[in-house]
């Protein structure tokens, strides 16, 4: 509640869940009427659960098998991610500079070390990108 409370998400939204699970947070951003809401998973069984689940829910999240640290996110405007801390440091220094002015990151428990977060509530950050 607190991630969708905080990520503000709104019609012209490209959403990404980098490590999406079961892909139920990403639905319930796509619910929300963003543009484009996409899941990335690379564990194979959790991203069939997450591909059944989108099935039978009739979500318009995408759900999409792979490495998101090969994707380019230069036109995602939010990013969801719960990474643990050694994921997070790679995130702040591979992913995060290359994000737009204005992207935001709502990141689960982990911060980033050298970049300050907007919003601090409940073990969720906000960061968005000067």
């Amino acid at each position: 509640e607190i991630i969708l409370k905080l990520g503000g998400f709104g019609r012209g939204d490209f959403v990404c869940d980098l490590g999406c699970g079961d892909g139920s947070l990403i639905a319930m951003i796509a619910d929300r009427g963003v543009k484009k809401a996409v899941g990335y998973e690379f564990s194979i069984p959790t991203y069939l659960l997450a591909k059944v689940r989108k099935i039978l829910s009739g979500s318009k999240a995408e759900i999409k098998f792979g490495n998101f640290w090969k994707q380019d996110f230069s036109e995602v405007d939010v990013l969801v991610c719960f990474l643990l801390d050694h994921s997070m440091r790679s995130f702040e220094k591979n992913i995060w500079p290359k994000l737009h002015r204005g992207a935001r990151v709502i990141s689960n428990n982990f911060k980033m070390n050298f970049v300050e977060p907007e919003i601090y509530e409940n073990g969720i950050y906000l960061y968005r990108k000067k």
